[in-house]
């Protein structure tokens, strides 16, 4: 007797709802494991992560009737393990990222109105709705699994769905607050207090529910209503929504704009945003971002706000000017930090904030063009492209950016080729024709033709050993190396080829790496003296192309990356041996500019579609071939990420676990610290399987019984954050030894 048996995954990564059918034929059919492979990213505690700077800026998307909504009013939206949940006027809507599953009265059975007025998650699992047929519905597994009829009339304006930490259920008619503990209702009205009409409710942290009439704020606590003091200018001023935030505090949208509770004096004033590029009016909409962000809405658009430090002014971070004067019925933000925004007429729109920051010439930077970068010893950024000479970003502020251009003492050219930042803090720049050195002091140091440098060769890259010796490229071929001081250049035709130098590291056992076209040659050094060279070329492991990349990681392996070919790893003793990983292996491209070690040792590699991050751990397995795939993150374009620069170096780690890449349109970071952003986990969900002609339908076990038997099954997964982007994989355990990949062709047999 043959077992199947439902499991969750440990995996995950930023995935979609597109269903994937396989189809199997086996004798016999051994347990079978189902995951969404999370992308090669370890997971690790959470640390202290400074994103490089506020205002992002968000990605948006707009979903309409002719997307498959069954109407462009949204009431009420929430964020469920299956997606996310919409209460419209057209029926109950659930979306998974691609598709919208309209649940109404001619597709759900005992569903009497389509006019669904509020959303809950239900403890007993599935969703909660709240109908204009005066019902509460319990919706699981697209069946009504509970129904609860209100005692109200049918005349009554529903206004709102809570269920506090209790589970009991409250809520609001037009004059009326209604509580159900599960077994029967209890209602409030006049004559217990409610000073009159409801307009909006919310929970409170402390037990309670605010309550906001036409008459003003109330807390409704033990059994009583208890009236909140407003300033002067809110009096008689409508309540039209709340949000507690995680700090306790109350803010409140009214028909004027928005205001606070202050804790201090229990007294409701209003708040006036600083740099909003619209006047703020009515805010029919209130959601909270972590301790300091807020969400808030109206017939002017949308605001993200921010009040960092306590007691600072609150600021707009971003605003989204209402464009047609639509308004915003609700604001939900997900689990993974994507905020959803329901309109009355609009549709469902979506604001996911970029993970990906950029600097560019809006910022002061000279051009798009950004070949190398590198940190300070201040807080700031070195940067330079081709021939737009140096310059310096100061980052010592957490929302502003200040770029100038910096003068290289000596300097006869604009054209940086290197840059390096040594130990001692100074900047060395490699240009045609010259090498300075500025130190943190201001004084500096520039070497050119006194030296024997000419003026048509660049002096790139540039690198340190271990005794602080600054070693650089030359020309065609050519080193030199700069000792207390003193530059002395190799002659012509020491061994290496006679073509650019492109990259170059010290590896664990103190070799200079020297990466050119098509080779990566082992120069081992005796002091400031050179015995030997090794040319390594594709014969010997190394990848087709412009060796970019040259890297060598805590481990002692040696990762050589080109423009091209893809990427490459020795093996313990300096050998190319294993086979390249490319795109097939999961790669986001083959043409490779830089590659940055994080804390965590995860690579985030740039190419030219973008950055592929992903654990060295992973990368190993894949190499010595216990791994088939290397599940990356991709951010490209779509996050924010341009088509990645060459340069020396084009990749940089800052002390705040930041890494800075050079694109063609600017320079871009990343909070490595805070990797994985999207850490919820996607519930793989088996949505049919079938043994011959019998239908399993998860109760109880299937006997199978001699000869071949035909297996299929259908799965799928709902992430609504990034459509397109889901890799399976599936293990028949006693019959796959590894996991397998379900490709988009999904058909394995």
């Amino acid at each position: 007797m043959i077992q199947l048996r439902r499991v969750r995954s440990t995996d995950s990564r930023r995935t979609t709802g597109i269903p994937r059918r396989l189809r199997f034929f086996r004798r016999v059919l051994p347990v079978l494991f189902l995951s969404i492979p999370f992308p090669g990213v370890a997971q690790v505690p959470d640390h202290e992560a400074r994103l490089p700077l506020l205002g992002y800026g968000f990605a948006t998307s707009n979903w309409t009737t002719v997307d498959g909504l069954p109407q462009n009013s949204i009431h009420d939206i929430l964020d469920a393990d299956d997606g996310v949940w919409l209460a419209t006027l057209g029926g109950l809507v659930r979306f998974d990222g691609e598709t919208f599953d309209v649940l109404d009265v001619a597709t759900l059975p005992g569903f009497r109105s389509n006019q669904v007025l509020g959303l809950a998650n239900a403890t007993a699992g599935g969703v909660w709705a709240l109908t204009r047929a005066n019902e509460l519905l319990r919706v699981h597994a697209d069946t009504i699994a509970e129904r609860i009829s209100l005692p109200t009339s049918a005349l009554a304006i529903l206004r709102g769905l809570r269920i506090d930490r209790n589970g009991v259920i409250w809520v609001a008619a037009t004059n009326i607050l209604h509580c159900y503990n599960g077994e029967a209702w209890r209602s409030f009205a006049w004559q217990e207090g409610l000073p009159g009409t409801i307009t909006a409710i919310e929970l409170n942290s402390s037990g309670g529910l605010w309550v906001a009439t036409e008459a003003g704020l109330t807390l409704f606590a033990e059994n009583r209503f208890q009236s909140i003091d407003a300033h002067p200018s809110l009096q008689g001023v409508r309540v039209e929504s709340m949000r507690e935030d995680t700090r306790g505090r109350l803010w409140l949208g009214t028909g004027s704009g928005l205001a606070l509770l202050e804790r201090e004096d229990g007294l409701v004033r209003p708040i006036a945003p600083r740099g909003m590029a619209v006047e703020v009016g009515r805010v029919t909409a209130i959601e909270s971002e972590g301790e300091y962000e807020l969400w808030i809405g109206g017939p002017w658009g949308i605001a993200h706000l921010n009040f960092e430090p306590e007691g600072s002014e609150i600021r707009a971070v971003y605003d989204y000017p209402s464009i047609d004067g639509r308004v915003v019925t609700t604001l939900k933000r997900d689990r993974t930090g994507d905020t959803w925004v329901g309109t009355a007429g609009g549709g469902l729109v979506r604001f996911a904030q970029h993970r990906v920051w950029r600097l560019t010439p809006s910022d002061g930077l000279p051009s798009r063009f950004v070949h190398h970068v590198v940190g300070s010893a201040e807080e700031g950024l070195w940067i330079a492209g081709n021939c737009d000479g140096l310059t310096f970003v100061y980052l010592d502020d957490s929302t502003r950016v200040r770029a100038e251009q910096r003068d290289v003492s000596g300097a006869t050219t604009p054209c940086t080729r290197a840059l390096l930042r040594d130990r001692l803090g100074s900047l060395w720049v490699g240009m045609d024709g010259q090498l300075a050195r500025l130190d943190d002091d201001g004084e500096s140091r520039t070497w050119g033709n006194e030296e024997g440098l000419h003026p048509d060769l660049a002096v790139s890259p540039i690198v340190q050993d271990s005794s602080g010796q600054i070693w650089f490229g030359y020309g065609n071929g050519r080193l030199g190396v700069v000792r207390d001081s003193t530059l002395q250049l190799f002659a012509p035709g020491i061994g290496l080829p006679a073509s650019r130098i492109n990259s170059m590291t010290f590896d664990s056992v103190g070799a200079l790496w020297v990466g050119q076209m098509g080779t990566a040659s082992r120069v081992s050094v005796n002091g400031s003296d050179i015995d030997r060279i090794e040319v390594l070329g594709e014969a010997e492991g190394i990848p087709p192309g412009a060796i970019r990349v040259i890297h060598a990681d805590r481990t002692g392996h040696l990762w050589v990356g080109s423009y091209g070919g893809g990427l490459a790893r020795s093996d313990s003793i300096g050998r190319f041996s294993h086979p390249l990983l490319t795109t097939e292996q999961g790669l986001a491209d083959n043409s490779l500019s830089a590659l940055v070690e994080d804390e965590q040792s995860r690579f985030w590699i740039l190419g030219n579609r973008g950055i592929s991050v992903v654990s060295q751990a992973v990368l190993d397995s894949v190499v010595t071939g216990t791994r088939a795939r290397l599940d990356a993150v991709v951010l490209d374009q779509e996050d924010g990420v341009p088509e990645g620069n060459g340069g020396s170096p084009a990749g940089w780690l800052d002390s705040q676990g930041t890494a800075w890449f050079a694109t063609i349109d600017g320079v871009v970071a990343l909070a490595t610290r805070a990797f994985p952003w999207n850490k919820v986990v996607p519930l793989p969900q088996i949505e049919s399987l079938r043994f011959g002609h019998e239908v399993w339908t998860g109760d109880g076990p299937i006997v199978i019984g001699g000869g071949p038997t035909e297996v299929s099954f259908a799965f799928t997964c709902s992430c609504v954050s990034h459509p397109g982007a889901t890799l399976y994989r599936y293990r028949l355990l006693g019959q796959d030894e590894h996991w397998e990949y379900a490709e988009a062709a999904g058909v394995v047999r």
